[in-house]
């Protein structure tokens, strides 16, 4: 049997309960909301949060970190479609020439 249950008895789980409740503030105050964040937009806002000082406010650095992401999703959408055009572009310009020249029968 644990020390603190043999000396005070069932009073040790009204400590552990107490001592509980005390987290409760802590955690909502002092831990960041990370939740519906992917992974690049959790580094993005560390890495914004340390670079905007102690003036920045965890709110604003998630903020601007969904923005930069959005931002880069948005040109990586940009770069392949034009990829994919150029492609697209490139082999059609190919099977035109293959039809270009007279066929004998």
């Amino acid at each position: 049997m644990p020390i603190g249950i043999a000396n005070i008895g069932w009073k040790f789980y009204i400590i552990f309960a107490v001592l509980n409740f005390v987290w409760i503030p802590i955690i909502y105050y002092f831990y960041i909301e990370t939740a519906g964040l992917s992974l690049e937009e959790i580094d993005k806002l560390f890495e914004i949060h340390y670079k905007g000082g102690k003036g920045m406010t965890w709110k604003e650095a998630t903020r601007l970190a969904k923005e930069e992401i959005a931002l880069a999703k948005i040109l990586i959408h940009d770069r392949t479609q034009l990829a994919h055009k150029a492609e697209v572009d490139h082999i059609e310009s190919e099977d035109k020439g293959a039809f270009d020249e007279p066929v004998s029968v």
